[in-house]
């Protein structure tokens, strides 16, 4: 058997299936979504991998309370000038979640977009990561996009999203950069955080339409 058509993540019918190749010659790891190792250490590759990833595929799911190290699994195993694309409805998430490093001042140019075109002052259509974690007596972002020295360049793209935290009292801050660099920030909105979107040094060549 070279070809297995997995049916679903979590099972028949569940969203994450597809198309999965035998490769005998990699040693790569098991990466929870695009690369499965078996019992027998055979290595099955997704087929059809391009630029473009589907959250699913790393089990990322509206069905569960904490998609918080799914979606971090997902940023570490994506190469730098993808797109991590989600689904309608919302992801609960309960830990901060790190944009990995690329290279030299940058993280890696990975672009957050939902499936749904939709107007930023909506709430309620399309795709939502909703923060339900703890609330932390210091500033602490939900999605840090400033790498591992905290000074570090976003140069990507966030589309048809919907960010919801637990409150304006609280200490989450939704989408924080250090520096945001030839980003294209559109129909997408920033609910119930300390602050929306943070950007602690500078902007520029950044382009924000129907951001809320």
């Amino acid at each position: 058997t070279d070809y297995v058509y997995l049916n679903g993540y979590y099972g028949i019918g569940t969203l994450g299936g597809g198309m999965f190749y035998k490769d005998t010659e990699s040693l790569e790891s098991d990466n929870g979504g695009t690369i499965i190792v078996d019992g027998d250490g055979i290595r099955w590759k997704r087929a059809n991998v391009h630029e473009e990833y589907h959250a699913s595929w790393f089990g990322i799911s509206t069905d569960i309370d904490d998609n918080s190290p799914l979606i971090q699994n997902a940023l570490n195993v994506m190469p730098t000038n993808t797109i991590l694309i989600f689904g309608p409805g919302i992801y609960e998430c309960k830990q901060t979640i790190v944009v990995p490093d690329q290279s030299g001042m940058y993280v890696k140019a990975i672009s957050l977009q939902g499936s749904v075109k939709r107007s930023g002052y909506s709430k309620t259509i399309g795709t939502m990561l909703k923060y339900t974690g703890p609330n932390p007596d210091t500033l602490t972002p939900f999605i840090d996009f400033r790498g591992s020295t905290g000074d570090k360049r976003y140069l990507a793209s966030i589309s048809d999203m919907i960010f919801e935290g637990p409150g304006k009292d609280s200490n989450i801050v939704g989408l924080w950069f250090y520096i945001a660099v030839n980003c294209v920030f559109e129909r997408t909105s920033c609910y119930d955080f300390k602050n929306g979107i943070q950007i602690d040094n500078y902007f520029y060549y950044a382009y924000f339409n129907d951001v809320a």
